[in-house]
């Protein structure tokens, strides 16, 4: 199931459109150290405006699911540098939406009951697999906005879908053409990672020290690349049978050969190996085991058929969205507290 990508942000973020009352009408540029009051203006697009308490409210909320779901490590002392990248996606998206509303409206979009049963059922769909509900009734009632301006929000999802459904995927066309430049794109970039494993295994087998290339990957800023320790491996326990064979029939601290994931080239690196046991009195038998180092270099798998479309259709949805967002941002008059704001 593929949700609407905006529409399912704004609903999850609950980002907000209430024109905010008693809060100044200036907005003062952001300067870090200074203690900010709720109230304080944030935002303020073609007349909509944010409250700092909203930015803040929003960049916890986003920092908390993060850290919930275990997909960001904050080290200690972080949480402050963390919630200031979060302020600025929630000021993103409020500046996002409020022109894809406004553009919306210019059109004069509704949404018919149709569109609105078929995000409903795709939305609990989602609710229920990430277990966060079991109804889209349960969701606002959850919510850590409120109920009344969850409602709010998924009311203006709804239109900006919409507005997304009819101004960019349904007009998004896949022809043999793209289908054959990707190729071409995936071939060229997979011939690039293989030449770059081989230039790595080269490095080790010529006495480049392994630890002190395994750091300089990790520090380094080629994003393809990337180094780290796999553990106590047992044997029957990797359901990649390639990779298994490989660490079960390497030698001890010897560079193996380039193995092709799919989605990558893997070089191993085995530092330890203890042998299997039998049953010993009442112990059971133990199956071998090694430990185990990797290098890798990322590359992109070859793709065919509806996995090809998908990613095509993607890209062009996400080229074409970038493009109204642009169009729509450079028309709004936008002010907002972050000068350094990338939109």
């Amino acid at each position: 199931m593929r949700l609407p990508m905006l529409h399912a942000c704004f609903l999850f973020t609950a980002m907000t459109l209430l024109l905010t009352s008693g809060c100044s009408h200036k907005i003062k540029e952001y300067q870090p150290g200074v203690t900010y009051q709720p109230k304080d203006l944030a935002a303020r697009v073609n007349g909509q405006k944010m409250t700092w308490g909203q930015v803040d409210q929003r960049a916890r909320n986003y920092l908390r699911d993060e850290l919930e779901a275990k997909t960001l490590y904050i080290p200690p002392g972080g949480e402050e540098k963390a919630l200031e990248f979060f302020r600025h996606k929630a000021l993103t998206l409020f500046i996002n939406k409020t022109v894809l509303m406004d553009e919306a409206h210019r059109r004069g979009l509704k949404v018919s009951s149709a569109d609105r049963q078929k995000f409903v059922r795709e939305m609990e769909g989602l609710l229920k697999e990430r277990g966060m509900a079991t109804s889209l009734e349960e969701f606002f009632q959850k919510s850590p906005l409120g109920e009344k301006e969850t409602r709010r929000e998924f009311e203006d999802g709804l239109l900006v879908d919409k507005l997304i459904q009819q101004g960019i995927r349904d007009k998004i066309v896949v022809v043999e053409k793209d289908r054959e430049e990707l190729v071409a794109e995936i071939i060229t970039k997979r011939k690039e990672s293989r030449q770059k494993a081989d230039e790595l295994r080269a490095q080790l087998l010529k006495g480049v020290d392994y630890a002190k290339l395994s750091q300089e990957i990790a520090r380094g800023e080629d994003k393809r690349l990337a180094s780290g320790d796999l553990g106590e491996i047992t044997r029957g326990k990797l359901n990649d049978k390639l990779i298994e064979d490989a660490l079960f029939t390497q030698k001890i601290n010897e560079i193996g050969p380039v193995i092709d994931t799919g989605r990558g080239y893997l070089l191993l690196r085995v530092m330890a190996r203890t042998p299997a046991k039998g049953t010993a009195g009442t112990a059971g038998a133990t199956p071998e085991s090694v430990r185990a180092s990797f290098l890798s270099v990322r590359t992109p798998p070859m793709l065919k058929g509806k996995e090809m479309d998908r990613v095509l259709q993607d890209r062009k949805f996400n080229k074409t969205m970038a493009e109204l967002l642009q169009s729509l941002r450079s028309k709004a008059k936008i002010e907002t507290i972050y000068k350094d704001l990338v939109l």
